[in-house]
Order: C-alpha cells, then structure tokens, then sequence
C-alpha cells in the first residue's frame, strides 16, 4: 500500500491559522476598548471573547455577502435588523462576475393536497419537491447520501455537495414561512453552484398544524445577492420570519428519525450512507467508495455496514479548509485541532469503533476494511454505508434522544456486522459542549427513554433473539440512571399514546 502524502504547504497553513488566531484575539482588545471608550461599535454588545471573535469573522470573511443581502431584505423593510454591519462596504458585492447572468426560476413539483402523511398522522411528505437536474445520472453509482435538515442549515449542502461527487437526497423540515425561505434559498444555490444543482434532490416535510405559507415579497429578493457566504445569506433570510413565530417553533420536536428515512428512502442507489447535513465527507469519498463497494466480497455481504469515522474540527479552521485525506486530519488531531465527534458531550457515540485503533492505521490510497467492530455497547452512533434494505430508523422517537442509536441497535440485533473503513472519514466544523445545549433538549430524551421499553420488546420479538441481554438489563435501575424500578415503570407508552406526548411537549 501506498502512504498518504501531506499536501505541500499544509504546515504552513497551520501556522497561518494560528497567526489569525493570534490577530482575532488582539481583534478582540481592540473592540472591548472601543465598546469602553463608548463608540458606535459598543451597540454591539461585546462582552465575551466568542462574541468578539464571532464579529472579527464577520468583519474580516462576511461583509461583502453581509452587505448584499443587508442592500437586498432592506427594499422589503428599511426596519429589519440583521447580523452584519453595512459600514465600509465593498464594491465586490454588485460585482457581475459574483452573481449569474440570469437566475433559472425553480421549478417545485409541490402541493398541499398531494403529500402523503407519515404513521403517526403528524407530519405531511412531498417526495422530490425539487429533483436535481442530472439525478438520473448520478442514481446510477452505487452509493447515495440520504441526509435530512431544517432551514436553518441548508448552507451545509453546498460544502457536502462540492465534497460528494455522487447523489444527494436531503429532506428538509419547513414548517409555515420556514417552506418559502427554504425555496428561495434552494434557488439561490441552484443558480450559483452547479453541484448542488446536478446532484441534490430536495424532499419537504412539515407538521400539519403549521403547513406551507408563502411569503410574497420574497420575489426577486435575489436579484443583488452574490454567489458567497451561503451561510450568511441563509441567516440573514431567517430575519424574515414573523416575530410570532418565535413562539412556538422552538415547541415543535424535529423529527429527525422521519427525515432520515424521507432521504434514505430518497435515494435510488444500491447501497445508502446517512450523514446527517452539517458533516463534511473528505476528499474523492465518493470515488473511493464507488471502487470498494463494486468488489465482489463486499457486493456478497448482505449484513454488512461499512463504518465511517467523524472528527469534529476546531471552528479557527475554515468551512472550506477542513481536512481532505487522513494525514491532514491525524495532523490536527496532533495539536488539537480536531478530535472525535461527541467526544465530550456523548462519549458512547463512536465509542463501539474503537478509533485508537483507526488512528493507528496510516493514510492509505486504497479503501479497505482496517477492523470489525468487536464489542457492540448500546447507544452505539455509527456513521456508515450499507445496503439500502437495512431497517428504517424508528419514527416513534422524535426529537432528540434515542434516535440514531436505536437504529443501530436493531441492526445488531438483526445480525449485521460493523466494519471500519481505513482511510475515509466526515468532518463536522465546531467542536461541541455539553454548556451549551438548550435545556429543552434534555427534555426531549427523556420523553423518547420512555419509549425506548416497548421498542427494545418489538425488536426481540421481531427478531426472536435477544443477543445483548437488553430485556433483562433495562429492568435495572442502574440502566436509566434511576434509583428504582419505579421510576423505569413509570408512563413508559405504548404506540396509542406516542401522539400524545408529541402534544404535551409543545406545551
């Protein structure tokens, strides 16, 4: 096998990224004296290093995409506040060659009336709103990825897009004007990135108490917005929504487990990966798995699930700048500019994958397994691809909580195999803290441990075998992290009442 090779210049892209850490910090001083010497930059409330550092990114990356849509949302209302300051504003952004010739109107394929309802009768479906223009094409290789998002991280299809070279299907959750935002911004990066134009097919789902409403004076909102900064364009959209409905969309439980199996089931492709929207593949994943997976052992094994590790990358690296190949990521786990995915905040995630061993496998140019999976622990998160016919994930758990990893349990039950992949891997920009996680979202996972008793029954029935002992172990207080069984017993629902918790929590 052929060692991996560090880019030339790679080192001393570190250390550029350090000097600009260096300047955001001296950045930093210079706003908090400015906000304490009482000018005009001390409106902008800086109190904290994040804050500043958050305004130095904007200062330094964002204005000019900034000041376009600032120009564009301030024809529809002079009043609205938004994110970036429109002071020294740069010529680039009425730049011809920053924006297309003309911009291709989108064409949906939606109506109300024609969706389809999920199982629970809570949300409604539209398949393939909007098809990629080369789709049939693409469906063609042997690998899709079917990923799922809400508006206010679609930017994160443009990076996954120039990544993956194959089909993307991504359902996207739009309640009420969220659904009008979503189509113009779909239609901004179909006109300004060709990727996502060719590849990505878009599914819409929604709760039927908050359907599709359409915001009119988005016409032509386009027209002066640069192809930049997708990730400020779509944030300065959001400002558009009304004030009321700050209220209550915080209240509506994403279900992710439904959007996960709308992109799945999306994809056309013999075999299916479901990342979810904000992990970034490494390079030529798309090519390298195309060649593995056309095997003949590997097309030969029905229950297998090729894992693919995900590294969380520090936020001073930039969205476009994240590590291509296996050497560059093994570099920034060295100095901490990267480590596992939920390493601090779910340690359970990846930890079944045994990535001590991963990282001791040097860059290599072919795919291939490096190890199995030896010890399955439950609430194992793996990332991996399989076959298509690998079961759904369960749709009773909605929110966060018991999501993914059930997924993944039945899998195990079923007899499926992990196996890590040597040389391929996601990224996901921002390293997470457990601080920082709103509290409704605790909430949310004890909502869905108390559905995970019924489940952890079916799949033994369905699969008449209990390999992990679960229905003996979460009889165990320890296992909840209760005192007594009590507490265990205590409002676990059958299937009758899951709509009616879905309620409750909104309240």
């Amino acid at each position: 096998m052929k060692m991996g090779r560090q880019r030339p210049g790679f080192n001393r892209y570190v250390m550029l990224v350090t000097l600009c850490n260096v300047f955001l910090h001296v950045c930093y001083v210079y706003f908090l004296i400015q906000a304490h010497d009482g000018h005009e930059l001390a409106d902008n409330n800086i109190v904290t290093f994040q804050e500043a550092l958050l305004l130095c990114k904007r200062e330094m990356i964002y204005r000019d995409a900034g000041v376009a849509v600032k120009r564009a949302l301030e024809q529809i209302n002079p009043n609205i506040s938004l994110h970036i300051d429109s002071s020294n504003s740069s010529k680039r952004a009425q730049d011809d060659e920053e924006h297309p010739a003309s911009y291709k109107k989108l064409n949906v394929n939606f109506r109300t009336d024609e969706g389809v309802y999920d199982r629970w009768h809570l949300f409604k479906i539209h398949n393939f709103a909007v098809t990629g223009e080369k789709w049939a094409d693409y469906s063609s290789r042997q690998v899709c990825l079917g990923t799922h998002t809400s508006v206010d991280r679609m930017h994160w299809i443009v990076q996954m897009a120039n990544r993956w070279t194959g089909p993307l299907s991504v359902a996207l959750f739009l309640p009420d004007v969220e659904y009008s935002i979503a189509m113009v911004y779909i239609e901004y990066l179909r006109n300004c990135y060709p990727a996502v134009r060719d590849q990505v097919s878009f599914h819409v789902l929604y709760p039927e108490e908050y359907p599709p409403r359409n915001l009119s004076h988005l016409d032509g909102i386009l027209d002066t917005i640069p192809c930049e900064s997708p990730h400020v364009v779509i944030g300065n959209l959001l400002t558009l929504r009304p004030m009321e409905m700050t209220t209550w969309r915080e209240t509506i439980r994403y279900p992710q487990n439904l959007a996960r199996n709308i992109g799945k089931q999306g994809c056309q492709t013999p075999f299916v990966m479901v990342p979810d929207a904000d992990m970034v593949p490494s390079r030529d994943m798309a090519f390298k798995l195309e060649k593995f997976l056309g095997k003949p052992e590997i097309e030969d094994c029905d229950k297998c699930a090729f894992v693919v590790p995900v590294y969380e990358i520090k936020s001073t690296i930039s969205r476009d700048s994240m590590p291509t190949n296996k050497t560059e990521l093994l570099y920034l786990l060295e100095r901490y500019f990267a480590r596992r995915f939920h390493q601090t905040v779910y340690l359970l995630n990846q930890l079944s994958s045994d990535l001590d061993k991963w990282e001791s496998i040097p860059d290599q140019v072919e795919t291939e397994v490096g190890y199995d999976v030896e010890h399955y622990l439950f609430k194992y998160e793996p990332l991996y691809v399989a076959r298509a016919e690998t079961p759904a994930f369960d749709e009773r758990f909605i929110g966060f909580g018991m999501t993914r990893n059930t997924q993944a349990y039945e899998m195990y039950v079923a007899g499926y195999k992990f196996k890590l992949l040597n040389n391929v891997f996601m990224n996901h920009w921002g390293l997470q803290k457990r601080e920082t996680r709103p509290k409704w979202r605790q909430m949310q996972h004890l909502l869905n441990n108390r559905l995970f008793k019924g489940f952890a029954r079916e799949i033994s029935a369905r699969y008449n075998r209990d390999p992990y002992n679960m229905l003996q172990k979460m009889e165990m207080p320890g296992f909840w992290g209760v005192k007594n069984i009590t507490d265990i017993e205590f409002g676990v629902p059958g299937y009758a009442e899951l709509s009616e918790i879905y309620k409750k929590s909104e309240n």
